[in-house]
Order: C-alpha cells, then sequence, then structure tokens
C-alpha cells in the first residue's frame, strides 16, 4: 500500500482513539511551563480552543469536521472530534518544533497541497460563476444520444475445449438439430444446465468477437462459424434481440453535468493558457503511453461510458 495512503488511513484512525471524547490528561510540568510562557493569546467569540498557545477556531473545527464527516465513526460527538482536532495540533507543533517542515520532500508536498486547494477552488468558483442550464445539458445529450438505439441480445451457446467438437455441434445444428439438446450433448460451460442460455446482453457487453459474429443474425439463426475466445470454441444461437431507447435525459443528468462541467474547465484553463507567458525551461521526458483500462465487461467501454 502506497505510504501517503497508509498515513491517511491510520493518522485519523490514531488521532479518534486518543481523542477521549475531548476529555484532557493531566499536562506535564514541561508543558505548563511552556504554555506559562506563551504570548498572551489573542480571542475572541470563535475560538473554540488554545493548544499551548495556538487558537482553535470555530471555522477550523467546521472545515476540519466537513473534511472528515465520511469517515467518522457513528455517534461522534462535537466534543470527539475537537479532541481529534487538538490531537492533530500537537502532532503539528511539535513537527514544527523540530523542523520538519524545512525537509525538502515535506516543504514540496506542502507546496502541492497548498496549490491543488487553490486550484481546486478556482475551477469551483469558474463553474459557480458559469451555470449550466437545463437547456444546454438537454441539447448536448440530444446531440449525443438522441438518436442512438441500443441492441440487446438472448443469446444461447455451446462451449467446448477444442475447436473440432464445436465444429461438429455446429454441423448437427446446420442440420436442423436442436440448440438444447446439443448443449447438453457438447457444452462444458455452466450454462449447459439453462441450455447454454446466456440471458439478456447488451451489444457492448457481449464478447467482441461474438459481437461481431451475431450482429447481423435474425431471431432464431445461428452463426454460421465457430467462434474462439479466450474461454475456449463457440456455437452461438440468436434466440431473440431487441431494440431499447437510450435512458431518459432525467436519467443522466448528473453525468451530463458532470462532462460539460469537466468541459468547462478544460476551456477555462485553455482561456489562462492562452492569455499567460510560460517559458519551459527543461522540458520534461515523455513517458511511454500506458495502455487504457477497460471501462466495462469484456474490455468494452459500454454504451453510457461512450457516450456519457
Amino acid at each position: 500500500m502506497n505510504g501517503k495512503l497508509i498515513a491517511a488511513c491510520i493518522i485519523p484512525l490514531m488521532f479518534t482513539a486518543c481523542s477521549g471524547d475531548g476529555k484532557t490528561t493531566a499536562t506535564t510540568d514541561s508543558t505548563k511551563e511552556k504554555t506559562q510562557a506563551a504570548m498572551p493569546v489573542m480571542q475572541d467569540d470563535t475560538t473554540v480552543a488554545v493548544v499551548n498557545g495556538k487558537v482553535i477556531s470555530e471555522e477550523l473545527l467546521a472545515a476540519y469536521t466537513k473534511q472528515r464527516r465520511a469517515n467518522l465513526p457513528a455517534g461522534s460527538t462535537r466534543q470527539r472530534i475537537l479532541g481529534e482536532l487538538i490531537n492533530f495540533e500537537l502532532a503539528i507543533q511539535d513537527a514544527l518544533a523540530k523542523n520538519l517542515d524545512k525537509n525538502k520532500d515535506i516543504a514540496s508536498e506542502l507546496q502541492l497541497q497548498r496549490r491543488n486547494i487553490l486550484a481546486g477552488a478556482a475551477f469551483r468558483e469558474y463553474v459557480s460563476k458559469n451555470p449550466l442550464t437545463d437547456e444546454q445539458m438537454r441539447k448536448d445529450y440530444e446531440a449525443r444520444m438522441g438518436d442512438l438505439t441500443l441492441s440487446e441480445y438472448k443469446l444461447r451457446h455451446i462451449l467446448t475445449e477444442d475447436e473440432a467438437s464445436a465444429t461438429k455441434a455446429l454441423a448437427e445444428l446446420n442440420k436442423g438439430a436442436d440448440i438444447i439438446t446439443l448443449v447438453k450433448k457438447y457444452s462444458s460451460d455452466p450454462s449447459s444446465t439453462d441450455g447454454g442460455d446466456l440471458g439478456w446482453q447488451s451489444e457492448p457487453d457481449v464478447l467482441p468477437a461474438i459481437q461481431k459474429k451475431v450482429k447481423t443474425l435474425k431471431k432464431g439463426e445461428h452463426a454460421k462459424e465457430v467462434i474462439k475466445t479466450r474461454f475456449g470454441w463457440h456455437v452461438v444461437y440468436m434466440e431473440d434481440r431487441r431494440d431499447t431507447p437510450p435512458p431518459a435525459f432525467e436519467e443522466v443528468k448528473d453525468r451530463v453535468r458532470s462532462i460539460l462541467q469537466r468541459r468547462q474547465i478544460e476551456e477555462y484553463i485553455d482561456s489562462l493558457r492562452s492569455a499567460a507567458k510560460i517559458d519551459i525551461i527543461k522540458p520534461a521526458v515523455v513517458a511511454p503511453a500506458q495502455t487504457a483500462k477497460p471501462l466495462g465487461p469484456n474490455g468494452n467501454s459500454g454504451i453510457m461510458m461512450n457516450n456519457y
């Protein structure tokens, strides 16, 4: 597991475990001396705690609570969350006392965190000032999916480990033999107990090699060749097929908004780059292109991922 991920997971748990629902433990003499020697603390109505002279404000507590909300233990009280934040503050103060922020790697990470937060804030502000209308989203939806029809197939198949067996099964099917009888005779697939029934599958979910051969088949027809896939050799029969319309706009509206907002940010970045003076002193080494990961079953991106 990545070291940063470990820290992200473990640190809050550590601070939660010792937060004590906001109860404080006895301070050491040295801590008391440091606190007493600290300069007067400027407090106001938003101050919720003071740790070795450092104020923790209501705003900071609220921001921390919002950040932690999804991972807070059930029934977490305000005092427990404050206890966590105090523990963080103590650790931060110790890190600063040890000049850990001067460490080259840590300083770079701090800089990157600050830049990420500022960039995120800029993106959110741009999107909020340029809200998408339903009309814009619907227009994009209709351009991509208005005339789209999705084919679905109800297939049966015979799966064998060798080409010869599949060829024999196909020859018998060509002569009019019953597909279910042939499945029981030849198929090694678990679906053979159901007559080789693969159920209804949308076109993108069908194995590519099979999809090519069944695309033009009508109900009651079968592929005229045996088909090889990583699972073995197939004889495929089209039991039924149907065309279904694309999902309604309201069903994918949030997805449409997300896509268009990403485009907005890309346009925003393009406008900033066109107005900026950029001098690249040391060009970065181009890394080898990564192979795209499949987004859907059988290595297909799926109809929705292709369009939204």
